[in-house]
């Protein structure tokens, strides 16, 4: 289990055992109405995603040298929120409200903007700007291919499950005749060849058909994961930073 499940994981119970069942009982309803409904200052689970933002902004404020402890702290906390929000949506069968997902869905776009940017500008040499961004954003598209496989076998496996047992079937189609092609799509034929052919290789790299290609490629790159990622950008910001 990694560092961060594991404390997020202790912080949900300790939160659940001293609040939120607490509560739960004085209300006597769900944690779902109460956070939705509730007129009263209470905890919610928005608020863990609206301290995130906060945080990356404590982030790159103490981002230097002599504050190396307080920006990794800061780093680590940020995706410790994360999963802690996570956690209590699952646990507490909450829907947030959509202004909140979509904070949810670009915090770590905004944050690999807003890094790209921190260090260009930053007062470093060229040489480690270009170690800081090349090695951190390598590191962060194997994080999303070790994702993309891993939801891929997921995938395929769940396809297998559901045509031994029956449930999934696919019904005969009937034979469909080519239809003779439009004449203002003739003229643009080869520039769409060209850019299909281009498409198709890039979804074999990233989404193979071969399921034992997919399982070689992601267990090889087994260690790309978020909380490897933040422990690997703490590493070459002490580095280079």
């Amino acid at each position: 289990m990694a560092l961060h499940t594991y404390l997020s994981n202790f912080l949900f119970g300790f939160l659940d055992n001293i609040y939120y069942k607490n509560l739960k009982s004085v209300y006597k309803k769900d944690l779902s109405l109460i956070f939705r409904h509730s007129n009263i200052a209470i905890i919610k689970p928005e608020y863990f995603i609206y301290a995130n933002y906060y945080f990356i902004y404590l982030f790159f404020h103490y981002m230097a040298p002599n504050n190396l402890l307080i920006y990794s702290s800061l780093l680590h906390i940020n995706y410790i929120n994360d999963l802690l929000y996570d956690k209590m949506l699952v646990n507490y069968n909450y829907l947030p409200e959509n202004d909140v997902v979509f904070l949810k869905n670009t915090e770590k776009i905004v944050f690999q903007y807003l890094f790209f940017f921190k260090i260009y500008f930053s007062e470093i040499n060229a040489l480690n700007k270009f170690y800081i961004i090349f090695l951190q954003n390598l590191f962060y598209l194997l994080v999303h291919i070790h994702k993309i496989y891993k939801q891929r076998l997921l995938s395929i496996e769940r396809k297998h499950n559901e045509e031994n047992t029956g449930v999934f079937r696919k019904l005969p189609q009937p034979p469909v005749s080519p239809a003779a092609p439009h004449p203002e799509q003739t003229l643009l034929g080869a520039a769409e060849k060209d850019e299909n052919m281009n498409k198709n290789i890039l979804k074999l790299f990233i989404v193979s058909p071969d399921k034992k290609i997919i399982e070689k490629i992601a267990y090889s790159i087994r260690f790309a994961t978020y909380s490897n990622y933040l422990f690997f950008l703490n590493m070459i910001l002490y580095l280079f930073l």
